[in-house]
């Protein structure tokens, strides 16, 4: 039996409750997929709502909080005058480690966009709409959108910019492409074909052919797959129901993948993993922590996985771990990470006692409660400010301490700026973790940046200050 998904609540009770799901346009990411029904362990739902009183980061140095400000500053900028609408931080980067990696990735990309700033400065245009600040240099999904080094120069990056080819070249390209994505969906029964932009449009194409050539002979087959995805050796879908093919793989590799194998086949072995996780583990997750969910990541094996669940159950008993709140845990090979105060990524090696001293550092249920109430009392003390903005607390991964800070700085800013007025178009004012890689990502992209003002929970007076001066109206 495939065992069901239940997701905690893990958002504040009464913090921005008003906030719409269309303010979120990449609130997908909290959203159950396919792998999650097929492959999880579902115990009892627990809420209690609320984060913590101490830091989050306790034995990090946090980042300035002037990084996030200035990035969401600066991708405005690019936005307005060159026209790049989307600017990524490390997009593909999973290997993260630890909170301090983090943050310093983060710190990383402010240094790539200055670089992009002065590049496009020189040139005056780019017809490019999307960047990613990354390690590399690399032209992907078409002809707007690159990756380029965090730690490229100017003059490297001018001459890559000037590099491109001719938008006759490009018609001839994107005509190709779709002369042998039509080749292959027409064989094998299937709509749902690209390329990830992991991968280079060359390689786009090398993919596409090399999956031509593995069909070649072969009378149409519909394939059980709902997507296939080209992509670069060892990328795996979260998802079973969608593949992932490497754009060098082989013909037997690529018939391999798309005939004699099928989600169910794939994940199998993963399903009976989590049923003997669930039998052996599960009873004590629940009476000793309410844990609501525990995970694997795709490239774990099963052992890896058997090996974390083993040691997170001898850990569960320690008295520290059980005076925690628990949403999900999603064990890995890379990082552990605090994604919020109920969330967690571990990294599947760790030792028992190592994994006591990591959990060690999330909030107690006392401190969570108490900076939940006081964020709610704040949160409704700004209510029909003198500024005009609506001021709200992200609902995803921002801890109560901080959007407690958040809001106290603000009310301080409110009591010695009677007379600040906000300028249109600006609507509402956002707290975000900026020392989170996938928050810092969501507030530089989100659908409403042109309304919102986002900005760094633990922004400083001074700081948020000179920020809220930046969209004070004139009038």
């Amino acid at each position: 039996m495939i065992t069901s998904l239940i997701y905690p609540l893990k958002t504040f009770k009464g913090i921005s409750k008003n906030i719409q799901e269309k303010d979120f346009p990449h609130r997908n990411l909290r959203i159950s997929n396919p792998l999650k029904s097929l492959c999880s362990i579902s115990f009892a739902l627990f809420i209690l709502w609320g984060t913590v009183l101490l830091p989050k980061y306790v034995f990090a140095t946090p980042a300035s909080a002037d990084t996030f400000n200035q990035l969401v500053l600066l991708k405005s900028g690019l936005e307005s005058r060159y026209g790049i609408k989307r600017l990524e931080c490390f997009p593909f980067q999973k290997n993260i480690g630890d909170d301090a990696n983090q943050i310093q990735l983060i710190d990383h990309c402010l240094s790539g966009a200055e670089t992009l700033k002065a590049s496009l400065d020189s040139l005056g245009s780019t017809p490019i709409q999307t960047v990613g600040v990354s390690h590399r240099f690399l032209r992907t999904g078409g002809f707007h959108t690159i990756l380029i080094p965090w730690n490229t120069t100017q003059e490297a990056l001018t001459e890559f910019l000037n590099a491109g080819i001719s938008v006759s070249e490009q018609e001839k390209f994107l005509n190709q492409i779709r002369a042998v994505k039509s080749e292959i969906l027409s064989r094998i029964g299937q709509r749902g074909l690209f390329c990830t932009q992991r991968i280079s449009n060359k390689d786009c194409m090398k993919g596409y052919r090399a999956i031509v050539g593995a069909l070649k002979g072969m009378p149409p087959q519909k394939v059980s797959w709902r997507e296939i995805n080209v992509s670069s050796a060892g990328d795996i879908s979260e998802d079973p129901w969608k593949l992932s093919l490497a754009f060098d793989a082989t013909s037997d590799e690529i018939k391999q993948a798309l005939f004699r194998s099928g989600p169910y086949e794939v994940w199998e072995a993963r399903r009976k993993m989590y049923e003997k996780i669930k039998e052996e583990y599960a009873p004590t997750y629940k009476s000793n922590l309410q844990l609501s969910n525990f995970f694997c990541t795709p490239e774990l094996s099963v052992e890896q996985c058997l090996k974390a669940a083993k040691t997170l159950h001898k850990a569960s008993e320690s008295g520290i771990l059980q005076n925690k709140h628990w949403g999900e845990v999603w064990v890995n090979s890379t990082n552990n990470l605090l994604v919020n105060d109920f969330d967690s990524q571990v990294r599947f090696d760790l030792e028992t006692e190592q994994m006591i001293e990591f959990f060690s550092r999330k909030p107690g249920k006392d401190a969570i409660e108490k900076n939940t109430v006081l964020a709610e009392k704040l949160e409704e003390g700004t209510k029909n400010n003198s500024s005009r903005l609506r001021v709200v607390c992200d609902p995803v991964d921002l801890s109560a301490h901080l959007c407690v800070q958040g809001f106290q700085t603000f009310r301080k800013f409110l009591k010695e700026n009677r007379k600040y007025v906000v300028s249109s178009p600006w609507t509402e004012l956002m707290f975000i973790d900026g020392n989170q890689l996938k928050r810092v990502n969501f507030a530089l992209n989100s659908n409403v940046r042109h309304n919102y003002i986002y900005m760094s929970a633990d922004t400083g007076y001074e700081s948020l200050k000179a920020h809220m001066m930046k969209f004070k109206s004139k009038h």
